[in-house]
């Protein structure tokens, strides 16, 4: 007998964020970096209306998927980063990392999403949150980051490359129905901790 569609997708969710807070528990906050003009810091509670307005204008109007706005909620300040103007002190970025099964098992976390207001594009914004980010995993004891980039996406698959991510494995992607890779930016340094963290 075949469990109900909606059972089985209550407990999709139900083990992602359960998988999620065990391996966050682990991470420290995500500590401010600042530049003259901005500032990457972890999201707030009081960034989520902000949050999800910018997610639904990079989406032409897609809210975040149920679960990942439950994570965002729940480990914002640990797994999601947030860019601010100085001037305005208005959200003009944001980076959303996770934990998938694959990550959990190689000791990564994968780089959900990233995006920029378009007007913000272009100035080197997403390669420094990226940065910070990357910067800030490192710091936890993992070994790398995880992406997910279409063929077709070459800026990603180029900005990517740019911040030592390579490809590990090409495959055919039926929900979107085209080609991706699998990406991971490894920590050189890390390879010791991965054994003492767990």
């Amino acid at each position: 007998m075949r469990m109900p569609r909606r059972i089985r997708s209550v407990i999709t969710v139900f083990g992602f964020l359960a998988r999620n807070a065990f391996a966050a528990r682990r991470l420290a906050s995500i500590e401010s970096v600042q530049s003259d003009l901005y500032i990457v810091r972890g999201l707030k509670p009081q960034d989520w209306e902000n949050v999800d307005g910018l997610y639904r204008t990079l989406h032409d109007g897609r809210a975040l998927a149920r679960p990942k706005m439950i994570l965002l909620r729940l480990f914002g300040g640990k797994l999601g980063f947030g860019v601010f103007s100085k001037e305005t002190s208005g959200l003009v970025g944001m980076g959303v990392y996770y934990f998938n099964a694959r990550d959990v098992k190689e000791h990564t976390v994968h780089q959900g999403f990233t995006g920029l207001e378009p007007s913000f594009q272009g100035k080197g914004l997403g390669s420094w949150l990226r940065g910070v980010a990357i910067a800030h995993f490192e710091k936890n004891g993992l070994s790398g980051v995880s992406s997910r980039v279409s063929e077709n996406n070459i800026p990603s698959l180029k900005s990517n490359e740019r911040l030592g991510f390579e490809v590990v494995e090409r495959y055919y992607d039926g929900s979107v129905n085209e080609e991706r890779f699998y990406l991971v930016k490894k920590f050189r340094g890390n390879d010791d901790l991965r054994s003492n963290a767990s």
